[in-house]
């Protein structure tokens, strides 16, 4: 539980990491957004301690729901491997709200190949790879 405390209070709080030179930009795109309403909170890390720490964010933000599909660009990156976690804050309060267990009751999903109920997948598991003009696709469950 303190996991998923940490890794969405990092992305809640917006923190950011220091800027990378502009060589690389990242487009992502999230589908099945269940309800039109809250916004998209967003966190993206560049190295497996930061992530695993859930600070610093290289990138982070918060981009308010407009459909059931979204995307937006992150600019200002160095090639290399990225993890990026997200969560539909529904009601809008800042935080990711969870049940008596611990567990998230609001939509998230991480970049990579892999996902969880219980614990966020590994760095390794939700990297992707970042060059010039990437495209990373996540739909929430």
């Amino acid at each position: 539980m303190l996991r998923w405390v940490s890794l969405f209070c990092a992305i809640s709080f917006g923190l950011f990491g220091t800027v990378m030179p502009n060589t690389a930009s990242l487009r992502v795109s999230v589908s099945q957004i269940a309800q039109e309403k809250g916004s998209v909170k967003w966190a993206l890390y560049d190295n497996e301690n930061a992530y695993e720490q859930r600070t610093p964010a290289v990138k982070s933000g918060s981009i308010p729901v407009t459909g059931d599909t979204m995307s937006w660009d992150v600019t200002g990156l160095a090639p290399g491997s990225y993890a990026l976690a997200i969560y539909h804050d529904v009601n809008n309060n800042g935080v990711l709200d969870l049940n008596f267990l611990g567990v998230p009751k609001e939509p998230y999903a991480f970049s990579g190949s892999s996902s969880s109920k219980w614990l966020p997948p590994s760095f390794a598991k939700a990297a992707v790879q970042v060059a010039k003009n990437t495209l990373i696709k996540i739909s929430f469950p």
